[in-house]
């Protein structure tokens, strides 16, 4: 509590400071790791809302995303259409996207934004000759990808990625 309290003194001593709100926003959401209580999501929410009257493309979607995944990922949507867009070299702000595509049933998006994802991956692993045990959450994403192609009926195409991943 005593950090979401510092956090909210540099937003009122600097209000104009986007950054500061997506940090407090933030800081709301991962304190429950803490055992913090998340007593209103929809303030949240609204502290996100005034950074996107700004900047439109902020990366703070990725905040909107995990804020609802778990309870109301329709609430998501417009985020996760924007998400990847706001950073577009970093894997996880496309995949994020897919789990608020999926959980809303919007599978053909959600195979969009995994694949997306797999495609930074890539890039990054060529651009800098490592292998893919050596990003953090590459099999995460692809196995994702694999899952969502499962559920289009895909099973040939997710079968083959399935087998690059092992």
């Amino acid at each position: 509590m005593d950090f979401i309290k510092a956090t909210e003194d540099i937003v009122s001593d600097y209000p104009e400071d986007l950054e500061a709100r997506a940090f407090l926003a933030w800081s709301i959401w991962n304190a429950k790791k803490d055992g913090v209580p998340m007593v209103s999501r929809e303030t949240v929410d609204a502290l996100l809302r005034q950074i996107f009257a700004r900047e439109p493309k902020h990366p703070a979607h990725h905040y909107v995303i995990h804020l609802w995944d778990d309870d109301k990922p329709a609430r998501a949507v417009s985020s996760a259409a924007q998400c990847g867009q706001a950073a577009p070299a970093i894997a996880h702000m496309w995949h994020m996207p897919g789990h608020t595509f999926s959980k809303v049933n919007r599978l053909d998006d959600a195979e969009w934004q995994q694949e997306a994802a797999t495609r930074v991956d890539h890039a990054y692993m060529i651009g800098t000759q490592i292998i893919p045990d050596q990003i953090h959450n590459y099999a995460h994403n692809t196995e994702w990808l694999i899952r969502t192609l499962n559920q289009l009926g895909h099973a040939r195409k997710a079968a083959e990625l399935a087998k690059n991943l092992i």
